[in-house]
């Protein structure tokens, strides 16, 4: 009898229709078409109405948040009624809705500019390199020329991380 490493594996291959042989490339082929086909079960949220995606934005589930704050961020300008309520996620517990809602506000560009406070705060206060880095880059979307955010931008180039640092260096560099 052969040996399995695991319960789970020994489960899975007794018990699965496909027995993924390791020479089988039909069987792989086999379960990359299902996949592809099927996909993984996760929600699609390009298929929202913004409406729906600002919904989800203040739900309690941060992958639901994300999911929707980061399809939002893919609607761009159009989606500027949703401003008020990103605003509202950077203040969010969960880093990855902070980092996603600055990154969406970031891609509304100048329409976004009642953000800057928030943006300005995550910044210089958030604990998360990600989360700042993410910021500044958001802050050089909208209002790049602004003095505020110049200066916010400037102290950035001092943080303790090289790659909000860095984000910040690109940030006040003049566009290639």
């Amino acid at each position: 009898m052969k040996r399995y490493q695991s319960h789970y594996q020994r489960h899975f291959l007794e018990r699965c229709p496909w027995r993924f042989r390791t020479g089988s490339n039909l069987n792989w082929c086999v379960f990359i078409l299902v996949i592809g086909l099927f996909g993984c079960g996760k929600k699609s949220y390009q298929s929202k109405s913004t409406e729906q995606l600002e919904k989800l934005v203040s739900s309690n589930n941060p992958n639901e948040q994300t999911g929707a704050i980061f399809a939002i961020g893919q609607r761009g300008q159009s989606a500027r009624q949703t401003i008020p309520s990103l605003c509202q996620s950077l203040q969010s517990p969960e880093p990855i809705v902070r980092q996603s809602s600055a990154r969406a506000l970031g891609k509304m560009g100048a329409e976004a500019k009642e953000a800057i406070p928030e943006l300005i705060h995550l910044v210089t206060s958030d604990s998360l390199w990600f989360v700042r880095r993410q910021a500044v880059i958001a802050l050089r979307e909208i209002a790049p020329d602004e003095k505020q955010v110049k200066e916010t931008i400037q102290k950035a180039t001092k943080d303790e991380n090289s790659l909000v640092r860095q984000a910040a260096q690109d940030s006040l560099s003049p566009p290639k």
